[in-house]
């Protein structure tokens, strides 16, 4: 019986797949169960819950950036204002979901806070001065319409994340992006979503056509 134990040992560990550095949006692949890079149109990453558990201190959502490009001082304001566009828009959204059940309020409200205290630091900081304080580069696309707040679903996205959604377009044209056309983009990170796994809204200053 000896043998047969030690099989069915070597088999089970065999079995204990410990999880890998997740995040690198750039270089990684799916991980096994991962999101398709190119799901069908609908199909949701995740459910969105309507308690998530989220930290209120800052995060980076991905271990790798990349060098920012050097900007002018007419892009720098306009992704200023993209950002300070994000912040209004999840604030309104946070608010809405406060109206309709107050089950989590508690969270929503420090949330609610929090980005409304990064809104006026922006604002005291203008346009003059901003920098974003992350820059990806992704490869994938959207199954939907190129609007605000659609999913960019890129290669190594997970179902847990990181999740990033569509804040602005340089040239303010959403239109540029063809729906579900693979693209390589290079993007700014704004601000949070409140969502249980990471999440945030971008802002693509490139975006190149991969056929």
């Amino acid at each position: 019986m000896r043998p047969l134990v030690l099989v069915l040992l070597v088999f089970l560990a065999g079995g204990c797949v410990s999880s890998s550095k997740g995040g690198s949006v750039h270089t990684s692949q799916p991980a096994e169960g991962s999101a398709s890079t190119l799901p069908a149109s609908g199909e949701s990453p995740a459910e969105e819950g309507s308690s998530p558990a989220l930290s209120l201190r800052e995060s980076r959502l991905s271990p790798e950036g990349v060098e920012p490009p050097a900007l002018t001082p007419a892009e720098q304001e306009e992704i200023w204002q993209a950002h300070l566009a994000a912040l209004d828009q999840e604030i309104d959204r946070l608010e809405t979901l406060l109206e309709r059940d107050r089950k989590d309020a508690e969270s929503l409200e420090a949330f609610i806070a929090r980005l409304s205290e990064e809104k006026a630091e922006l604002q005291r900081e203008g346009p003059a001065a901003y920098r974003p304080s992350l820059w990806l580069e992704l490869e994938g696309s959207m199954v939907g319409p190129p609007e605000f707040g659609q999913l960019f679903y890129y290669k190594g996205m997970t179902r847990s994340g990181p999740f990033y959604h569509l804040a602005g377009l340089k040239g303010g044209a959403l239109s540029a992006f063809r729906e579900e056309r693979p693209y390589r983009i290079l993007a700014a990170v704004l601000c949070r979503r409140y969502y249980p796994f990471p999440s945030s809204y971008i802002f693509v200053y490139r975006w190149d056509p991969l056929r």
